[in-house]
């Protein structure tokens, strides 16, 4: 019988570390999920980060620029169609 308790004991013991290795691993899953978790938040807070800030540098400094290239050139059309309409009148008059 003596045998069989030993058997029983080492069968017992090994039980428990397996038991033990599995809680461990079982302990690690749910960080790594979590850390997995908060890489992709991060990473995708960031992708929306830098997307604002192209978006506020392009319309801070790209469309700033647009606009007076585009007002500089209307107001060199006004100032030809002024300039034609001046030689037209002295043309006349001559």
């Amino acid at each position: 019988m003596e045998p069989l308790l030993g058997l029983l004991g080492t069968i017992g013991c090994a039980a428990a570390l397996a038991l033990a290795r599995v809680f461990a691993f079982a302990s690690v899953v749910p960080r790594l999920a979590a850390a997995l978790a908060l890489t992709g938040v991060l990473a995708l807070t960031s992708v929306f980060f830098f997307n604002l800030l192209v978006v506020l540098l392009v319309v801070l400094l790209v469309f700033p620029l647009i606009l007076a290239l585009l007002l500089g050139a209307e107001g060199c059309l006004q100032r030809r169609k002024q300039s034609r309409s001046l030689d037209c009148g002295s043309a006349a008059g001559d």
